[in-house]
């Protein structure tokens, strides 16, 4: 399975951190999970997400190839998390 996380920011280009580990959170009011990193199978809703991000942050919407790094855990049809993910930009 492909993963994708969608972002305008990331600090690291080869590597998708948790807020605990950046100290960087994206969505405001995020209270749990904070040492875990989120992706989706699903390019479309990452593309949402790199609008949110870029709306929110600046910079240029950006989707990247997720590599999951560690146990990957399955929240939901769309979204998954793991502890941290090596990540390659795709546009």
């Amino acid at each position: 399975m492909t993963f994708y996380h969608g972002s305008s920011t990331l600090g690291n280009q080869h590597m998708l951190l948790p807020p605990v580990v950046t100290g960087v959170l994206q969505e405001r009011g995020r209270k749990k999970n904070l040492n875990m990193v989120f992706f989706t199978p699903d390019i479309g809703t990452a593309n949402i997400y790199a609008g949110r991000s870029k709306n929110v942050n600046g910079g240029i919407a950006k989707i990247y190839r997720v590599i999951p790094m560690g146990k990957v855990t399955k929240i939901n049809e769309l979204t998954y998390m793991c502890e941290w993910a090596f990540v390659e930009p795709i546009n």
